[in-house]
């Protein structure tokens, strides 16, 4: 139904497995027999990003992985088959994943927030795989380039279409945070993403909880090539 809003189907599932060992709540390699790895949390942020570039109105993941989920894992016999989800404690892997989800989150409904739900702009095409989007409102204009590849890519960004000769607002979100600077006005730049890594640029007045952002998901020290 193209005429109502939009749901983006995302996975936050973990391993698929054959459960071999005893009394474990989680995979446990090498005993259990593994059908699918899952997602990594690379691709758990770039999937959220990527369903906000597009215009979804939001996103449905499966599955979390509760308490009750991993109590019946560690009773469950020999042979028993399970795929594990994103939790905020216990296995690493779903913390992981839990982890990725919360980043992106945190991103679009900070200060990215009122620009995505802005009027859509023509944004270059970029190459296999890398989506990108940009929206205009009365605060400014966005810019995001999603490396939806799960290996690391060298783009340059042509940020002419987009500049007003202001200072450009830089964040670079991945699975473990966001990561914020600020530019010159420049007509473009070569940057380096990670599998999975958005850089968003914002141009334009200088949003009021910028510093509220960066303080709740700057995690990262990474510096930006």
């Amino acid at each position: 139904m193209l005429d109502r809003p939009q749901l983006l189907l995302s996975s936050i599932s973990g391993p698929f497995y054959t459960k071999e060992t005893l009394g474990a709540s989680t995979y446990t390699p090498p005993e259990d027999g593994l059908y699918l790895p899952g997602v990594n949390d690379g691709t758990v942020t770039s999937l959220i990003m990527t369903a906000a570039a597009l215009g979804a109105a939001g996103v449905r993941l499966y599955q979390f992985d509760t308490a009750q989920n991993q109590a019946g894992r560690k009773s469950a016999p020999l042979g028993s088959v399970f795929q594990s989800g994103a939790s905020p404690e216990g296995d690493p892997i779903a913390q992981e994943i839990w982890q990725a989800m919360s980043s992106a989150t945190v991103a679009l409904t900070g200060v990215l927030q009122p620009y995505v739900l802005g009027a859509a702009l023509s944004s270059p095409a970029m190459g296999r795989n890398v989506v990108t989007a940009a929206r205009t409102s009365a605060g400014g204009t966005l810019l995001m380039v999603i490396n939806d590849n799960d290996w690391d890519r060298t783009l340059f960004v042509d940020l002419t279409p987009y500049s007003n000769g202001s200072p450009i607002t830089r964040y670079l979100i991945n699975y473990d945070g966001t990561q914020s600077s600020v530019l010159a006005a420049t007509s473009g730049e070569l940057i380096h993403l990670n599998g999975g890594e958005t850089v968003a640029y914002l141009f334009g007045p200088t949003s009021g909880s910028n510093s509220r952002m960066q303080s709740r998901t700057d995690r990262s020290s990474r510096e930006v090539r």
